[in-house]
């Protein structure tokens, strides 16, 4: 057993700098203490007639007869378990039935005192003969650590004292106490994904996975928290008045999913000590040199130039954007040997090929019927080459994964689906590196043992295009395609490889689906086939997109924004289309559908600013992509609607400058922002997309002269303008 390297203390050497987790005694405890009657009051100086202040752990044990590594528990008195214990929750240090003799390296004497052990000079040179004694710390030193430590407790109890009383002022009449508790789902049922929703998890997580790594299950965190606590995480009083607090029922439920959480960690700390090397010899033959690398096969696509042989492919899209779809058509497409969509080239000779339908294989019978009569396929034709799992397969388990392993062997597929990503990783934490890097290696094993591609159907987070939860799938993946739908209302959608590992990336190709009439079926049924379009054509299909009624919408917003001189909000479009009678009622949702669709197809763009409530919607500034409609004139709307802030020549353009320039100058009157700061505090004031010639001119300003608030008004109001009333402050 190894010592500790702390520094004797004997008067004339080297003062001692004991560890910092090193407990000890604070004033009182020192003052009880037996010192020395030597001059120079040394805990250490151990005689005949004194006694330390503070003896090792370790050596505490070898005077039990015991081991460093034994529990002490189990080897002292009831009296000195019950000092010992008081001592830990006095001064903060974690004493437990699992706490070892070796963990604390000092402890006061008159603890080991109540065990009847007693210290003498003789046992310290028995204890030192046997290589392991322990430089016991300076009892004054230790004492200022604890002292600093108590004072630090102090402080965190009257934060927590004043955090409580903030609470309660905060929520004074409204029926709900400090001390509110409500579950983690309660909060998230209500909040959504706001910031203090975030950060209660990830407190409680935090705390958790803190408790679990030291094994302290003792310092475990219910999924459970305070209204001081949601308050002080910046939930507004608001959202904390509507939630329901904890019943005992959810207190199980809590304790039930913490649980299951402590199950999960403990498993994926499993799974990473089950992880083993690639092997010296593998690793030997892995190595290349110039020659090797240049004759390495170049990439080969199974579908066009989107997907690669031989590599993990990640499918991300939105709900109802025609995923299932185009995944299912693309592996019918490569069973066959027939281009998919039509135009995207495949193995002439077809694969075999495996659908992992983990949500409803049901549906799959009506979409391989019509895709079938789609392709003039014969059913019998396809028997040896697709083959379907109708139920999830658990990438998260090795049973499953090696199942799935084992069917690619047996099938010979060279393309595999899995559909979709939640439901093949259900217990994992979609969020969680860790988790998915699992799942990661295990299909990645998959791909280079058997050169099967594996494409995974996910889930897209909302405004990216990268997949739900954490990135480490966009990170590993050698492709990822971004399925991006039109609008809800047309069956055209785009697919773009956001990642090509080996080759050219941002690549978009339009497709659409069709409706195609289900074979046999008496009620006349149909489903959907996926249909590639051309560069020309699909400009071609968006410009006939447009029907009557979406030309007259477009007509009504270029000539109520040249007429009001700004954008629109929603209500005023409906209300303008039911006075000319294109809809009945003015709270019809078809208006708002054709709004939507001809934002969707850049027609009209929403100006709207950052936290406005109502919209701002008027013309393209651009010709779209499908061309303004034959005969329609945008000019009007164009030049009057524009917002009046973007004209130069206009008044609300130099009161929004002025605007910022407030902002900038009141911040740095405060003291302590630096320029970066300053610049992005006024863009998140003024949404970029609208005002980046405001903020560009004023930033140009505000470089050269770095004006202060009482300057704002003389140095950017023009010489003769006399109006001293006016400070920058826009209205």
């Amino acid at each position: 057993m190894s010592a500790p390297s702390i520094a004797r203390t004997q008067s004339g050497n080297e003062s001692a700098r004991p560890q910092a987790e090193i407990p000890g005694a604070g004033r009182d405890e020192a003052d009880a203490m037996t010192y020395s009657t030597d001059d120079t009051k040394n805990p250490n100086n151990i005689g005949d007639d004194s006694a330390p202040g503070w003896v090792s752990g370790p050596l505490w044990a070898f005077e039990k007869d015991a081991h460093g590594d034994d529990v002490i528990r189990e080897f002292v008195s009831d009296d000195a378990w019950k000092a010992l214990r008081k001592f830990g929750s006095r001064y903060g240090v974690r004493i437990d039935a699992e706490t070892l003799f070796e963990d604390l390296h000092a402890v006061p004497a008159s603890v080991v005192s109540d065990d009847g052990v007693e210290i003498t000079r003789e046992g310290v040179a028995e204890f030192a003969a046997e290589d392991c004694l322990y430089d016991l710390p300076d009892a004054e030193d230790v004492g200022a650590d604890l002292e600093a430590n108590r004072s630090r407790l102090r402080a965190e109890r009257s934060q927590k004292f004043r955090d409580q009383q903030a609470a309660k002022t905060a929520l004074a009449g409204r029926g709900v106490s400090a001390s509110a508790e409500f579950t983690l789902t309660e909060v998230e049922r209500v909040g959504g994904d706001a910031g203090y929703v975030r950060a209660a998890r990830t407190m409680i997580t935090r705390a958790n996975t803190e408790a679990w790594a030291l094994r302290r299950r003792d310092d475990e965190r219910l999924p459970i928290v305070t209204a001081a606590e949601l308050l002080k995480l910046g939930a507004p009083v608001e959202i904390i008045d509507k939630l329901t607090q904890v019943t005992a029922a959810d207190r199980i439920t809590a304790a039930t999913d913490l649980a299951v959480e402590c199950d999960r960690f403990r498993a994926a700390v499993s799974r990473k000590s089950r992880a083993t090397g690639t092997g010296t010899d593998a690793l030997d033959a892995g190595l290349m040199g110039p020659d090797e690398i240049e004759n390495q096969p170049p990439t080969r696509y199974l579908v066009g130039e989107i997907v690669p042989e031989a590599s993990l492919v990640h499918i991300v899209a939105p709900p109802s954007s025609f995923k299932s779809f185009f995944a299912f058509d693309m592996t019918c497409s490569l069973a066959m040997g027939i281009p998919f969509g039509g135009e995207h080239a495949v193995p002439t000779d077809g694969v075999p090929v495996l659908y992992v339908a983990a949500e409803d294989a049901r549906g799959y019978r009506d979409r391989l019927a019509a895709w079938r009569a789609h392709n003039n396929v014969d059913r019998a034709a396809m028997r040896d080459r697709l083959h379907m799992q109708s139920r999830a397969v658990q990438l998260g388990s090795d049973e499953d994964t090696a199942w799935l392993a084992a069917k690619v062997a047996e099938t010979g597929a060279k393309f595999v689906v899995v559909d979709t990503q939640a439901l093949s990783t259900v217990g994992l934490d979609e969020n969680s590196a860790t988790d998915q890097g699992q799942v990661i290696r295990s299909l990645r094993a998959i791909v280079s043992n058997t050169g099967v591609t594996v494409a995974v159907v996910h889930h897209a987070a909302a405004g990216s295009d990268t997949g739900r939860g954490s990135t480490a799938w966009h990170g590993a993946a050698d492709t990822v395609l971004r399925l991006r739908r039109e609008s809800e209302s047309t069956p055209q959608f785009t697919v773009k490889t956001t990642k090509q590992k080996n080759d050219r990336q941002g690549l978009i190709y339009d497709f659409e689906v069709v409706e195609v009439e289900v074979p046999g079926d008496d009620n006349g049924r149909v489903s959907l086939c996926v249909r590639a379009v051309g560069a020309q054509e699909a400009a071609k299909v968006k410009q006939q997109q447009l029907t009557e009624k979406d030309i007259d919408v477009l007509e009504i917003i270029r000539d109520l924004c040249a007429r009001q001189g700004g954008g629109l909000t929603q209500t005023q479009i409906t209300q303008a289309a039911c006075a000319r009678g294109l809809y009945k009622s003015p709270t019809s949702t078809q208006c708002s559908d054709v709004v939507s669709a001809l934002l969707n197809r850049g027609y009209v763009v929403d100006k709207a600013r950052r936290g406005a409530n109502g919209k701002k919607i008027m013309l393209a500034d651009k010709t779209p992509t499908g061309g303004w409609p034959e005969g329609f004139d945008p000019t009007p709307g164009l030049l009057v609607g524009r917002d009046p802030v973007l004209d130069p020549e206009r008044e609300e353009h130099e009161m929004a400058v002025r605007r910022v320039l407030d902002i900038l100058a009141r911040q740095m009157d405060r003291g302590g922002v630096n320029d970066q700061t300053t610049k992005q505090t006024f863009t998140d004031n003024f949404a970029a997309s609208e005002h980046d010639q405001i903020i560009a001119t004023a930033w140009e300003r505000w470089k050269k002269d770095r004006p202060g608030i009482a300057d704002i008004a003389t140095l950017y109001v023009e010489p003769n303008d006399s109006n001293e009333t006016d400070r920058g402050d826009a209205p």
